[in-house]
């Protein structure tokens, strides 16, 4: 989730929230994990991260990675009846005008 000025990644599973520490080291981001009840929440500064001018759509990697983040952030998998079902749900982000 963003909000104002900081991003926060909430999860039950341990192994995502250990991939996105590894992952906020490499790239030398400062960020606070705490636990509440059962969820680990990850909190960094939106500043941190800056994605411009990144064009994920020239490297196959960068946008499988793009996948593989928003269906660990709020993604299922189904099988229904032996069919499989993945659904990825995104919030637009409200821009202030």
């Amino acid at each position: 989730m963003i909000s104002g000025k900081d991003i926060r990644f909430l999860t039950e599973n341990e192994y995502n929230i250990n991939r996105l520490n590894k992952l906020l080291n490499r790239l030398k981001i400062d960020y606070k994990i705490k636990m509440q009840g059962k969820n680990y929440i990850i909190t960094f500064k939106k500043n941190e991260l800056d994605l411009q001018g990144i064009n994920f759509l020239d490297n196959v990697d960068m946008m499988k990675a793009v996948v593989r983040g928003a269906f660990l952030g709020s993604g299922s998998l189904t099988e229904p009846n032996s069919r499989y079902h993945l659904e990825i749900r995104l919030r637009e982000e409200k821009r202030k005008r």
